[in-house]
């Protein structure tokens, strides 16, 4: 909700739209991609929007150590990296068939410890190492052709929805 609040404020108040996206991703990663898409795109705003995010990130910072969460400010990253394949993710699909399907070994769970629905099976450890490093270069590819875009005379405001839809995928 706070993601879809900030949208609304892009174009005004790019700052107050990066504090709000900040703070939603403090509760989910993805809105952090919309602070990205500002960074790159708001010619003349960056520095507020830096801005408005560090704010954001410092209060919510002190609060959790203030309250004794220090020690797992970060552990997210550490979940993130240990999980397996979650079940939205795009090279999940052949083993979700799998599943449906009954294949052997092809199973979808739900991990307790992280919230969440995944796969099982052959593959899909393979599948889930595989997954950064191919999203990682369809981020920098998207950068680049976004980027290539508003330097031949695309309008940054036709620009970043396409580009924040692909940093949220």
């Amino acid at each position: 909700a706070l993601a879809l609040v900030g949208v609304a404020f892009v174009v005004t108040r790019p700052a107050v739209a990066s504090a709000l996206f900040t703070a939603a991703a403090w509760t989910k990663v993805w809105p952090a991609a919309l602070v990205g898409v500002l960074v790159l795109l708001r010619r003349g705003h960056r520095g507020a929007v830096v801005t408005g995010a560090l704010v954001v990130t410092g209060l919510i910072v002190l609060v959790d150590v203030l309250y004794g969460g220090a020690p797992h400010l970060l552990s997210f990253v550490g979940e993130q990296s240990d999980r397996a394949l979650q079940i939205e993710a795009p090279l999940a699909t052949p083993f979700m068939w799998a599943a449906a399907l009954g294949v052997p070994g092809a199973a979808v769970y739900y991990d307790r410890e992280i919230l969440t629905f995944e796969v099982s099976g052959a593959g899909t450890h393979a599948a889930a190492a595989l997954s950064t490093p191919l999203m990682a270069l369809l981020v920098i590819g998207g950068v680049v052709l976004a980027l290539l875009a508003v330097r031949r005379g695309a309008r940054r405001t036709e620009v970043a929805p396409v580009l924040a839809l692909l940093f949220v995928a």
